[in-house]
Formats: C-alpha cells, structure tokens, sequence
C-alpha cells in the first residue's frame, strides 16, 4: 500500500480494538465479533474508520504471538474488506515482527504499526535496523508507533530517515513537546499518512493529517463520524465544541480507572459492559476492579446525557 492509497481509504476514527477474554482469560473470539458487527452495523466503512488491531488497547503485550494471529483472523474475517486494518506488530525481536507482518499479509490487512524495540535501550541505528528489515522482508505498509513515554522516541530526525524505507507509509504521531509535534506536520504531512495519537484531531485535520485515535469510537463511533463531517465541512469552532461537549467527561472517568490498575482497554471494557457490548477482564497484571455505585452512577449519567439524547 502506498502514501496515496492509505491517504484516501483512511479518514476518521482508527479504533483501538479491544481484545476480550472469558472469565477465565482465554480468548472470546466470540464477543470480539459481536463488538465489530456493532461497529458495522452502526455504518463502518472504508473512508470513515480504520480499525486498529492488537495494539494497546488490545492488551497486546500480555498475548501470545498465536493468540495475536487469532484475533487479528477474528476481526479480519468478520469485516471481510469493509473496513481498513492496521495489526500491531510491536514486539522486542524484529523476528517476531516480520512474523506478524507476514500473518497481517495472508489476512489481508492494509498496515501493520510497529514501535521501535523496547526494554534493551536501542541505538539510533538500531531503531533504524529495526525498521528496515522489516520493510525489506514483507511487502506491507508499515506505520511508526512513536510511543516515546514506553519506547525510544523516534523524533523528527529519526522519521525523516524511517521515510527513505520503501513501506513506510505513516505514523501514529505524538511529541514530548507541542513544538515538536507541529513540525511533525510541516515536515512530513506530504510524505507520510499522519494520525494524531492525543487530543489534537483538530490541528491534524488542518494541517493534512487524516485520522486520529479514538477510544470512544469502540462504543459511540456516531459521535467520531460527525465530528468527522464537521472538519471536512470547515466546521472547526463546531466540531471541537462536539469533541468538548463529550471527551472531557470521559477522559476524567478514564483516568480515574486508569488509576486503580495499569492497561489501556480495562476502562473502555467497563463502558462497553454498560451500553451492552462485550467486556469483562483484561489479563493480569491488569487487575478487574468493579466499579464502585457512585462510578457507576456517574458514567452512566455521562452516557445518558451524552450519547442517548
């Protein structure tokens, strides 16, 4: 896939698709599948949505390389082309990488994201390496995931080597500084698809970027789709007030989820339980802690007022 292709098939929400487990913390390839019928039913398609695969959100790090390859086949085979996938791939060995990319192949999908190697602190050149032999071994788009709060921080120079690599073709881009990540539009929003991985799916709008992460999407994608419509309109004052009116409140109960276990999707899967989607535990370390009355309360004030009026 090249720049050209992933700019036109995606645009809006990349949706950071929760894995979910049994009780017991196998596998529920089943519920997976009900939450992504959801998402289709509700009106997913190519060029409203990307759906992001065994990334954070996905509790990849607590998977198996196989279990990776079941739920990526899960979703793969229930949206059966509808709309655009990107598998994480992010892994310490470049080996295993090129592994799940050559899977993220034979299923189809668009993109793989891949974050530089963690835990041995790499080389400039290492990250590089990294990269490279990825793109070298397997004939798929390659997304840089810049987590520089988990990883080494790739940075502008070290992108502007990565987009010499022939799939390279995107970033999830964020920056320790707002400086930083402005120049990352001036110097790369021509050669690269750049979706936003914070709170600025405004500016990247403006400045060429095409999508941006959401959360919320999981459970509400309807609210995404207009704030979508609203920015390819010029709508910029109304589709913030839209983003205002919404993610502050369920930013504040994330974080005070977030707070009581480590994880990404353990808060989104207490949101999904309630609007009747499937949710349940994440795998240890994450811990299941339910919520208390008075949370459950507030969050099911927030969706009232929010989301079904």
């Amino acid at each position: 896939m090249t720049v050209e292709e992933a700019k036109r098939r995606w645009k809006g929400p990349v949706v950071p698709v929760l894995t979910i487990f049994n009780d017991d913390l196998s596998l529920d390839l089943a519920g997976l599948r009900g939450n992504i019928r959801y998402l289709l039913d509700a009106g997913a398609r190519v060029g409203n949505m990307v759906l992001l695969v065994c990334g954070a959100g996905g509790d990849f790090p607590v998977l198996t390389t196989d279990e990776r390859k079941q739920v990526a086949e899960t979703v793969a085979d229930e949206v059966a082309g509808r709309v655009p996938i990107i598998v994480g791939a992010e892994h310490t060995s470049t080996l295993t990488v090129v592994e799940l990319a050559e899977h993220a192949v034979e299923i189809g999908a668009d993109a793989i994201q891949v974050c530089p190697p963690y835990y041995y602190t790499p080389s400039h050149d290492d990250i590089f390496n990294h990269f490279k032999v990825v793109s070298d071994s397997v004939d798929i788009g390659i997304v840089i995931y810049n987590t520089w709060w988990t990883a080494p921080h790739v940075g502008l120079e070290g992108l502007e080597r990565l987009a010499t690599l022939d799939n390279l073709i995107g970033v999830k881009w964020s920056a320790p500084s707002e400086s930083e990540y402005m120049m990352g539009f001036d110097r790369f929003a021509e050669k690269l698809v750049i979706i936003d991985n914070g709170v600025h799916h405004i500016y990247c709008h403006m400045q060429g970027g095409v999508a941006w992460i959401s959360h919320v999407s999981n459970f509400w994608p309807q609210h995404d789709w207009q704030i979508l419509e609203l920015m390819d309109a010029g709508h910029y004052k109304r589709a913030q007030d839209k983003i205002n009116e919404f993610n502050a409140a369920f930013r504040a109960f994330r974080a005070q989820m977030e707070a009581q276990t480590g994880g990404e999707g353990h808060a989104i899967k207490k949101i999904m339980e309630l609007v009747g989607l499937a949710g349940g535990p994440s795998r240890p370390p994450t811990r299941y802690i339910p919520m208390t009355d008075d949370q459950r309360a507030t969050l099911s004030r927030i969706l009232k007022e929010r989301i079904m009026t």
